[in-house]
């Protein structure tokens, strides 16, 4: 709501009188009769009408003839409505009131809207009443400027067929809350997602200083430097977009082991270790190692496994592995006690690690005989 205005008689009839408020001054006065005011909201969102009432109220003692309004439409400013209505004109809006008799106060009221992609950061509204006079004053409602950062974390290399997440980091460093937040990732034909290639999260209100987190898990289906388009967009304000990165390398070796779901204590039991490479290329070098735990002892294993009793391990030279093949190894140990215990395997290639395991083995107590400890 703003203080009433004044504009008055003045000897020359059309003469005009500008006032622009200043701080701590938002009256603009013309004796002797006509005053007038506007009330408008003082922040207003960018994209709906904005209602505003101009209010013109004769307070002399007199009879005012021919009370004219004008609004004066700045550039990115268009009209949507008014009661009563007005007369157009190239570039302003205009209401004859007429006669207003001592004492006599008129509403117009209009509402107005910001044209899309206006860079002004409030909306300014200019009436002027003549009467003989002609005041000008100008009101300033700020406009809200939603802001969102967006931020993309890319993750380390991937190998092809293995999911890896990407952090997606949506923020609002503004001042203002930013409504009906919507993060959108598209995805290229490379990258798969379950749930498809355009995906949407809906994060909702995000208020000032206020951070939400995604993590947008992927599986590269080729090698090479992939992107994935990221976009966060706002109810009233622009879109804003970042890249999501992902390195895909040529795809791991396979590592499986297969083992009886229980094995009786004091007898050899077999396990067997399955390596794969379903990637498009070969991987040489290919080794793998087992680590027995202190309860387990070694006795054989094929395809030259060799055992080294001081670090408990099991090791194969596997050589190349080349695409689409699987190669099984098989070793036999004992299982002193019954019990749940675990050994490790580790697959490397090329001096890279390519796989890790964590194998339980359960023994329970068997009818036989105690067998020497072979692992000695």
């Amino acid at each position: 709501m703003r203080a009433w205005l004044r504009a008055g008689v003045v000897p020359l009839a059309g003469a005009l009188a500008i006032a622009a408020i200043a701080a701590g001054q938002d009256a603009t006065r013309l004796d002797p009769v006509i005053e007038f005011r506007q009330k408008l909201p003082t922040e207003i969102d960018p994209d709906e009408p904005v209602a505003i009432e101009i209010h013109v109220r004769n307070s002399g003692k007199g009879v005012a003839e021919l009370v004219t309004v004008t609004d004066l439409l700045r550039p990115g400013v268009e009209f949507v409505d008014a009661d009563p209505s007005p007369a157009r004109g190239d570039g302003h809006l205009s209401w004859c009131l007429g006669r207003m008799a001592a004492g006599q106060e008129q509403v117009v009221k209009v509402r107005l809207k910001r044209t899309t992609g206006a860079a002004e950061p409030s909306l300014m509204h200019t009436v002027e009443v003549a009467y003989h006079a002609r005041g000008q004053n100008q009101a300033e409602a700020r406009v809200r400027q939603p802001v969102l950062g967006l931020a993309v974390s890319p993750p380390d290399a991937a190998p092809m067929g293995t999911p890896v997440a990407v952090r997606i980091t949506v923020t609002n460093p503004g001042n203002f809350p930013v409504k009906e937040v919507v993060l959108q990732s598209i995805l290229p034909e490379t990258l798969h997602h379950p749930a498809g290639n355009d995906l949407e999260n809906s994060l909702g209100t995000l208020e000032p200083g206020q951070t939400k987190t995604v993590n947008l898990t992927v599986t590269p289906k080729q090698v090479g430097d992939l992107t994935a388009k990221i976009k966060v967009h706002a109810k009233g304000m622009k879109t804003v977009e970042d890249v999501a990165r992902v390195k895909a390398t040529p795809a791991l070796l396979s590592l499986a082991v297969t083992a009886p779901p229980a094995v009786e204590a004091n007898r050899p039991a077999l396990f067997e270790m399955v390596v794969g490479n379903d990637g498009p290329e070969a991987r040489k070098a290919a080794e793998l190692v087992i680590t027995l735990p202190k309860d387990v002892i070694f006795v054989r294993a094929t395809d030259r496994g060799t055992y080294d009793p001081v670090s408990r391990t099991v090791k194969w030279d596997l050589g190349e592995v080349r695409p689409g093949e699987r190669r099984s190894v098989v070793w036999n140990g004992i299982v002193k006690e019954p019990g749940k215990l675990i050994f490790g395997a580790n697959l490397t290639a090329g001096g890279k690690e390519q796989k890790e395991l964590k194998c339980p083995v359960k023994a329970v107590a068997g009818d036989g005989p105690t067998l020497p400890d072979t692992d000695k």
